[in-house]
């Protein structure tokens, strides 16, 4: 083939597809329950190539990117940062879940036992793992993952590959943003940490009365027994409140994608 077609025509071509790539990477690996060590990455790399070229297929005009080294490590930056941002925005509503979770874990006594978690590859407390699927199944429920997608393909119709102009406003944003994280932790385990507190002071009140008492073998039954319970009755409640978290991920992404 003559070298015409490869360097005017096929390299172009390539680059534009290997900035679209790195957007959709950085989405999937920031991106909750794809950038675990559960997902093969031949898979993911699959998935990634499949979708880029479809999405190069359907923009209407390609911008032409510069061959200088410098301005396609400015443009590979600036795609790794929108993708990664978008993915940093839903995975702040499956961490103020897991926070929960690590927060409940505590005073119910079972901090103490914790397991590996797959998708972090870290040790976490059994009842953040539990809120954690509980997030988890609800996200590809309601197509969190396919709003993400969505969002992250409408980009390239508004900053092709290589056009990625940062307004400056994208960390404080992403920081912001990530106040929701403890706000809706608190709110999530609220029911069960004041039935917790009650069963506390109840204990220190019986240790008052009754001095004798092994309070330290007692407040493990009583903390686990009582919080299992009370985590049972509000998993109605935590149910819906974290449908409305997952279903607050379009608008939150929007936000931070319309301020890069």
């Amino acid at each position: 083939m003559p070298s015409f077609f490869d360097t005017e025509l096929l390299l172009p071509v390539f680059i534009a597809i290997a900035m679209i790539m790195t957007r959709l990477v950085f989405l999937f690996l920031a991106m909750p329950s794809f950038g675990g060590s559960l997902l093969p990455r031949n898979i993911l790399a699959a998935a990634v190539f499949v979708i880029a070229v479809a999405v190069y297929s359907g923009l209407p005009n390609i911008p032409y990117i510069s061959f200088d080294p410098v301005t396609l490590i400015k443009a590979i930056f600036g795609e790794a940062v929108l993708g990664a941002a978008a993915g940093i925005s839903a995975r702040i509503i499956f961490g103020a879940v897991e926070t929960a979770g690590q927060v409940l874990g505590v005073p119910m006594g079972l901090g103490f036992a914790q397991a590996v978690d797959p998708l972090s590859n870290s040790q976490s407390v059994v009842t953040s793992q539990f809120l954690g699927i509980i997030v988890s199944l609800m996200f590809f429920a309601l197509d969190g993952h396919i709003i993400l997608i969505r969002y992250i393909i409408e980009s390239f119709k508004i900053m092709g590959p290589g056009e990625v102009v940062f307004s400056g406003d994208v960390g404080y944003v992403l920081a912001s943003k990530g106040a929701l994280m403890f706000n809706a932790a608190i709110q999530l385990a609220a029911p069960v940490l004041v039935t917790l507190m009650g069963v506390m002071v109840s204990l220190g009140m019986l240790a008052r009365i009754a001095p004798k008492v092994n309070l330290f073998v007692l407040s493990f039954a009583v903390s686990i027994g009582v919080g299992l319970f009370a985590l049972k009755a509000a998993i109605p409640n935590i149910v819906a409140f974290t449908r409305g978290l997952v279903l607050s991920i379009e608008p939150l992404v929007g936000d931070v994608l319309r301020n890069i």
